[in-house]
């Protein structure tokens, strides 16, 4: 039982990590961050940090726990591993949001429709993306 419970929790963060991954992709290849070109504002630098800081933090710690997994087998502290979890809960949705609200709402100041297309691509992944950590934490939790 507890090898199909690991076999589960293994698999919603390889799932994480590769949303993440291909988020990090869009955001190079695009560059698709919710900031306006050459009038950048503070609430926009804020939306471009909690962006980059929200894939690249949860791709590592998904990263470091599938690791652990891989080392040591199930968790040895589920309460903090669904903390986190949580946390990643929230703040992916909060910058899925964040971001659709960007690309969405502000359709006049694009330049291409290529880039807003990335950009509601880049913010539905987060959306998804916290869904997956919501997950992931209902397995953590239940066990």
């Amino acid at each position: 039982m507890a090898s199909a419970e690991c076999c589960k929790r293994a698999t919603m963060k390889l799932i994480q990590i590769a949303i993440n991954v291909i988020c990090i992709a869009l955001v190079l290849k695009y560059n698709c961050v919710p900031v306006l070109d050459n009038t950048i504002l503070k609430s926009d630098m804020t939306k471009a940090y909690l962006s980059v800081a929200v894939i690249g933090g949860f791709f590592v710690i998904s990263a470091l726990t599938l690791l652990a997994y891989a080392i040591e087998g199930m968790s040895k502290a589920p309460v903090l591993e669904t903390l986190m979890m949580v946390v990643g809960s929230a703040l992916s949705f909060a910058n899925g949001g964040l971001i659709l609200d960007n690309f969405i709402n502000h359709d006049s100041i694009f330049a291409s429709k290529e880039f807003k297309d990335a950009g509601i691509s880049f913010g539905s992944l987060q959306v998804v993306n916290g869904l997956a950590y919501l997950i992931d934490a209902f397995f953590v939790f239940k066990k």
